[in-house]
Formats: structure tokens, C-alpha cells, sequence
């Protein structure tokens, strides 16, 4: 559940104006590494 909660948070800090952000949120987007989907055959 950690890493949904991390996704959201994450996506939260990307609505956010840049200008906005605090030092430790520019971190954790600069951590942040997006998991890569995969398409699943229908």
C-alpha cells in the first residue's frame, strides 16, 4: 500500500506549480522512478 500512497503523493507534487515546491517534494521527484506498464493481451 506504501507504494500507492507514494504514487499519489508523487502525482500530487506533479499538479503542483513548480515554483511551489519545497526543497525535500523537488527530492522526492528527483528520486521518484515511474514503474513501467505493461499492456496486457486482450
Amino acid at each position: 500500500m506504501k507504494n500507492t500512497t507514494l504514487t499519489a503523493s508523487i502525482e500530487q507534487l506533479l499538479s503542483k506549480p513548480f515554483d511551489e515546491l519545497t526543497a525535500q517534494e523537488w527530492e522526492q521527484l528527483r528520486k521518484y522512478k515511474p514503474r513501467k506498464r505493461t499492456a496486457t493481451a486482450a
